[in-house]
């Protein structure tokens, strides 16, 4: 499982029109998860935050993970 922060807003991803041009995070970071997947590891759903610079929302943060955690690792 990678967790990450962006810089970036949620809508940069995934739109054709952004600077991603229409790639999801996990499409970006593709090569992490090929390189774990190379070394025999299970891939588990990745966890991002995302304009943790100019709108960061820690308590939001936070509750997003624990509910990743819950429902993807402890399930």
């Amino acid at each position: 499982m990678y967790s990450m922060t962006w810089n970036s807003p949620e809508y940069a991803f995934n739109n054709p029109e952004s600077f991603f041009d229409g790639k999801s995070p996990d499409e970006i970071i593709v090569s992490l998860h090929k390189l774990q997947e190379f070394c025999g590891m299970e891939a588990l759903k990745s966890f991002f935050c995302f304009d943790v610079v100019h709108n960061p929302d820690i308590p939001k943060y936070l509750k997003d993970l624990d509910n990743h955690i819950n429902k993807y690792l402890l399930a």
